[in-house]
């Protein structure tokens, strides 16, 4: 058993099954079975911090991802999986303060400046962080 490299049930959309965690450590993997049923507090607690972290790993706000999973845990489990990345969005300069934004913002947070699309040449890909 300890040996071995710990089996997990596949996931069930529908929510059927028990729910596992697998926490890596320099000694091995920990494979821990959460039960909803008997401490749905910890549970939620649990899956609202995976939230968080599935969150920054993203680009998004640890805390606000963390609160949402932990109100809403598998529900904000699985909108912050789905959600898009924020790193590799593509940006653009402010023609006014040429602040570096990325190309979905429509008004420039520091100088106001109303921001049409850019001419191609003028947008990059910024490179990811990891």
């Amino acid at each position: 058993m300890f040996g071995s490299e710990p089996k997990f049930p596949p996931v069930q959309v529908a929510g059927e099954g028990h729910l596992y965690a697998r926490i890596n450590t320099t000694m091995g993997a920990i494979v821990v079975q959460l039960h909803d049923d008997k401490a749905p507090k910890t549970v939620a607690n649990f899956v609202g911090l995976a939230t968080g972290l599935i969150a920054r790993g993203k680009g998004h706000p640890f805390w606000l991802w963390a609160l949402i999973g932990g109100i809403l845990p598998f529900f904000g489990m699985l909108v912050v999986i789905l959600a898009r990345s924020e790193e590799v969005e593509p940006e653009r300069k402010c023609p006014t303060c040429n602040k570096i934004l990325k190309l979905y913002v429509q008004v420039c947070p520091r100088c106001g400046t109303d921001l049409y699309l850019p001419d191609p040449s003028e947008v990059h890909m910024p490179t990811p962080s990891r």
